[in-house]
């Protein structure tokens, strides 16, 4: 593990990458929809 941290090879900084774009998506659109939720009700 903290091989992996001081010498990350390019394979797991891809998926780094992809994870953090998924998860700023994701809270995105999560913000996005409890906003029209709210003014809703």
């Amino acid at each position: 593990m903290l091989t992996t941290v001081l010498n990350p090879t390019r394979e797991e900084l891809i998926l780094l990458g992809m994870v953090v774009i998924i998860r700023v998506i994701l809270g995105y659109f999560l913000a996005r929809e409890t906003k029209e939720f709210n003014l809703e009700s």
